[in-house]
């Protein structure tokens, strides 16, 4: 009989981990961009990409391109010239949000950026954003900003595997009848 539990224990886990979802990233996630400057309420650019995605040119002008990965935001100024966004603007925020889940922990700059943010970098449970005023960013200067998600999603039985831990759980009670069976007929 312990045989036959140790069974579909390892049947069941089996099923737990070829049916699980996938590891939290934004690998394949839609996600939206927005550059929002010189306020919060003008768009300057404003586009829907999905993961991995990179040249997104979020100043429709060439010299800020994003890249996005599974856990890796990634801005660079690809020209010879070095900037600043500095002036009468209030903001000069890039906005980026998860329209495929709400998994977002904690955001931070890599130390490998080669330019730095003056203001937060402020995460929620499906954003993140941060404000470019100020920065200097310099020649193919590079930010890089590490994305940690929390594993909220919750393992869920690839619906093949459902016949296999059904008939795991079958075998399971025939074996448990036949035991307390031929243990009444040697009484």
């Amino acid at each position: 009989m312990k045989i036959v539990r140790s069974l579909l224990v390892l049947a069941f886990g089996m099923i737990l981990a070829t049916g699980a979802g996938r590891a939290a990233t934004w690998e394949g996630d839609l996600l939206n961009v927005q550059f929002l400057s010189p306020n919060p309420q003008t768009v300057v650019f404003n586009g829907n990409f999905t993961v991995p995605a990179s040249g997104i040119d979020v100043t429709n002008d060439g010299i800020l391109l994003l890249s996005i990965e599974s856990s890796l935001v990634r801005l660079v100024n690809p020209t010879i010239n070095q900037f600043e966004f500095t002036g009468p603007s209030d903001s000069n925020l890039v906005k980026i949000t998860d329209l495929t889940a709400s998994r977002i922990e904690n955001a931070q700059v890599s130390p490998d950026s080669t330019f730095f943010l003056q203001g937060p970098l402020i995460t929620g449970k499906n954003f993140l954003q941060f404000d470019l005023t100020d920065a200097v960013i310099i020649p193919h200067g590079v930010l890089n900003v590490q994305v940690a998600f929390s594993d909220t999603l919750v393992p869920i039985p690839a619906p093949g595997a459902l016949p296999v831990f059904a008939s795991a759980l079958l075998v399971l009670l025939l074996a448990q009848r036949m035991t307390s069976g031929s243990r009444r007929g040697s009484a």
